[in-house]
């Protein structure tokens, strides 16, 4: 039997949890949503 796994990858996104970067600060208060033409990557190394 051959068994593939899809979509296993860790792809944290914005608002990361746990960060308390600018960042991710701003997206939390918008209700885990940003508005920007390329989402940036999180700054905090957590």
């Amino acid at each position: 039997m051959l068994v593939h796994f899809l979509g296993t990858a860790a792809f944290e996104g914005i608002p990361s949890l746990f960060c308390t970067c600018e960042l991710c600060v701003k997206a939390k208060a918008a209700g885990g949503k940003i508005s920007v033409p390329a989402p940036p990557s999180c700054s905090t190394t957590n």
